[in-house]
């Protein structure tokens, strides 16, 4: 009878390997935000697709959407667009991050003596060519990397490949906060630019010399398929279902909407006051911490009297808000104090609540 071997070594890169890629929605195929549509980020730290980040030094200089137009084997990807030419100046940057929380940057051992390396794979599309760059830095702001790619030929999905050094220096959060920063730059001016390759203390964005999208005018850059994860060799993309992966960005942001034309009763509660209604929301899953909350199109409303508009509402401080969020949602009109009331969800595109946790 023949005897089978098995390679150690393969364990670690198919399903019996675990979660190895640290990025969550590196396939693109999670916006509970936009829905596909193209958004402009007008402020610095705008939430784009799920868990990446636009970072701006001036609004409007690039719009951001997922696109179908993916590589081969993937199915979205983030197309960013440039709505000017922009000519940097020393101060500027502009950016898409993703956070890394501490609990999942642990693995790498950063600010230690036992610091493990890491691998960045990706898929870039743009159409311009030449040096771009990007960084790692943690959420302290005093320890950064810079790294370079080359961009070889025009509006060709190209992968790359980036390893990394572990640090061994710094401060590193292994908690709920900010583990690792990791930055692909879009056009960063000299202060923030330096020398790639080398951990150091100075704040490094990108690498000197990298092509600035947003200074030409309908360029376009598009990233899919991210992976980072330890080791020094980029393994195949870790593929996991659509409901796998919206779960996890659920830790960081919940939307209630786009109902399909239909108005919907999303939570109900109790007035306790005429102007104010409280009702308990389950969050599934449990969020990183209790959430802020943002609505539009929402209104109070029971079997007896006309529905009322709400204005704005706020999570009570208290304990276990990441779990079961304790919402006061205030009113412009006048309630009937202690009568149970629902609060109902315009169809339309634009009603939503939205719980959002991020990074």
């Amino acid at each position: 009878m023949a005897v089978s071997t098995i390679d150690p070594n393969g364990l670690n890169v198919g399903q019996l390997g675990g979660t190895r890629n640290v990025v969550i929605n590196g396939e693109m195929m999670i916006d509970q935000r936009n829905g596909g549509s193209s958004t402009t980020p007008t402020a610095n730290d705008t939430y784009t697709l799920d868990r990446w980040a636009a970072e701006l030094a001036i609004s409007s200089k690039y719009s951001v959407q997922q696109s179908s137009d993916a590589p081969s084997g993937f199915k979205n990807s983030m197309l960013i667009t440039s709505l000017s030419s922009y000519s940097l100046t020393a101060n500027d940057f502009y950016m898409m991050q993703y956070r890394v929380e501490g609990f999942d940057a642990a693995r790498f051992n950063w600010g230690s003596s036992n610091a493990k390396n890491a691998t960045l794979s990706f898929w870039v599309k743009s159409s311009l060519t030449g040096t771009f760059g990007g960084a790692f830095e943690n959420s302290a702001n005093n320890r950064a990397y810079a790294f370079s790619y080359t961009i070889n030929s025009a509006n060709t999905w190209e992968y790359k490949t980036i390893t990394v050094s572990g640090d061994q220096t710094g401060t590193w959060l292994t908690t709920n906060g900010i583990g690792i920063r990791l930055r692909f730059a879009l056009g960063v001016g000299s202060t923030y630019s330096g020398t790639g390759g080398v951990w150091g203390s100075t704040r490094y964005f990108s690498v000197t010399g990298a092509t600035s999208v947003v200074s030409t005018s309908g360029a376009t850059w598009q990233l899919a398929g991210v992976q980072l994860e330890v080791g020094d060799t980029a393994t195949d993309f870790e593929y996991e279902s659509y409901g796998t992966t919206l779960q996890k960005c659920k830790r960081y942001y919940q939307k209630f909407g786009n109902l399909g034309g239909y108005d919907v009763v999303a939570f109900a509660g109790i007035a306790p006051y005429t102007t104010q209604v409280q009702a308990a929301t389950p969050l599934s899953p449990e969020m990183r911490v209790t959430p802020s909350l943002s609505l539009a199109n929402i209104a109070a409303a029971d079997t007896v009297n006309p529905q009322v508009a709400v204005t704005s509402a706020a999570v009570n401080s208290g304990t276990h808000n990441n779990k079961i969020a304790w919402v006061a949602y205030y009113t412009s009109g006048s309630l009937t104090a202690f009568r149970p009331y629902y609060l109902r969800v315009d169809g339309t595109s634009t009603g939503y609540i939205a719980f959002d946790a991020e990074l």
